[in-house]
């Protein structure tokens, strides 16, 4: 959606409203939805068929929850790149005191008043929108020289193909004619294939 930043724009919030809400992933919503349920009639089941603890709490949660993404979809992604670097350091700050004040018999939350905090369910949210920034931000090229520290290329290796030739050259497993030891592998290096 290519939307001007006219504030005359011929687009409507109606508009603009409507598009946002095909592009959402219905398929993956609706899977949310059965599971979230799942969730309640199991709890539901286990209380008795009672809604009582449980299930009518989780229910609740559920239907909050899923207000809360659909208000969170809806926020435009240059807000939150926007404020990516300011949520970080403002969670790092929350690690730190959660050291200092944080409450529990781990220290891992932080309390106001009645109301508990965990600081790093939210560093979870703001290290993935820094990481969008920055890798929104490098260049292809500096992005490429990234590739050599992919754990999945070593020593010259340049792609992994799973063949059981390549695996039968990479590794001589000892056979009746050459044991030398029951448990001993032998590793050699495989021949670059031209």
């Amino acid at each position: 959606m290519n939307r001007n930043t006219n504030k005359f724009s011929s687009e409507s919030i109606i508009t603009v409203f409507f598009s946002k809400l095909l592009k959402i992933n219905w398929i993956i919503i609706f899977c949310l939805i059965f599971l979230g349920l799942v969730g309640v009639a199991s709890l539901y089941s286990a209380a008795g068929s009672d809604w009582y603890p449980w299930a009518r709490n989780h229910l609740i949660r559920l239907i909050f929850g899923f207000c809360l993404m659909f208000v969170i979809a809806f926020i435009p992604s240059q807000f939150l790149m926007k404020y990516s670097l300011l949520s970080f350091i403002l969670c790092i700050f929350a690690l730190i005191l959660v050291k200092i004040i944080g409450s529990g018999s781990v220290q891992r939350w932080i309390s106001f008043g009645s109301i508990n905090f965990q600081p790093s369910e939210i560093m979870k949210l703001a290290l993935i929108l820094i990481l969008a920034k920055y890798f929104d931000h490098i260049s292809k090229i500096q992005l490429n020289k990234l590739i050599p520290y992919n754990c999945c290329q070593i020593k010259g290796i340049d792609e992994i193909d799973i063949n059981i030739e390549k695996i039968t050259n990479f590794i001589d497993i000892p056979t009746k004619n050459n044991i030398e030891s029951p448990s001993k592998i032998i590793v050699k290096p495989v021949p670059k294939s031209g």
